[in-house]
């Protein structure tokens, strides 16, 4: 995680230095996910899905938004929002997703009301070696020849909150965000000959899509 974040911090840099409009903001927020659901719908088992929740997770995210109109009453923005390491309550193993996305902001007066913001974009999706384990999702997997070849694929993010500048600096948030994402795994089926003799393997894709749904509560500072 550590090397991610002069990542981070570049691209803040480059956000505040490239606006190209004295009416453009840039947002900087910290928070924290008050509650948080990681559910495993098992595509290659009749989609049966497995619920649990995950533990206290925390963000950092950027984000620089320009008014569409000049009433500030609608706001467009790109962001991104890191999260750190958060695991699944009771379970070994870390993931966490890092979103590149495009927000929209509608407030009904021009300065310092509350307004409601709209995101959708593209996650990256990451996991420790725990996390990744074939054996993750316990007795699914029971009795099957999982190869560890497997893979984490990236997919949509998405979500919606409100959020009220309390001046000309801060800002608070509380919003409702989803992460998908997909694991693979490589199952190995035997080849057998006309006596019923094995003489090979191939391998079939198991994929295993990932929900994370979070409601988080964030500070923010604009300049």
């Amino acid at each position: 995680m550590i090397r991610y974040i002069p990542v981070f911090f570049l691209l803040c840099v480059f956000l505040l230095t490239d606006r190209s409009d004295v009416y453009g903001q840039f947002l900087i927020r910290a928070g924290s996910d008050v509650f948080g659901q990681h559910e495993s719908v098992l595509t290659f088992s009749d989609d049966k899905s497995i619920k649990k929740a995950t533990e206290i997770g925390y963000l950092l995210s950027a984000e620089f938004i320009h008014p569409l109109f000049y009433n500030n009453l609608v706001l467009a923005g790109i962001g991104i929002e890191m999260q750190l390491p958060r695991a699944v309550k009771n379970i070994e193993g870390k993931f966490r997703f890092t979103s590149l996305y495009a927000a929209i902001r509608l407030r009904p007066y021009p300065v310092n009301s509350p307004h409601l913001f709209l995101r959708g974009g593209f996650n990256l999706f990451y996991g420790d070696k725990h996390y990744d384990s074939p054996s993750w999702e316990g007795d699914e997997y029971s009795g099957m020849g999982i190869d560890l070849d497997f893979k984490l694929y990236n997919f949509l993010h998405y979500g919606i909150g409100i959020g009220i500048f309390l001046n000309e600096k801060f800002l608070i948030e509380a919003f409702y965000s989803m992460n998908l994402g997909v694991r693979n795994y490589k199952e190995r089926i035997p080849i057998y000959d006309y006596i019923g003799k094995i003489i090979g393997w191939k391998l079939r894709d198991l994929d295993v899509d990932v929900y994370s749904s979070r409601i988080s509560l964030c500070l923010g500072f604009r300049f």
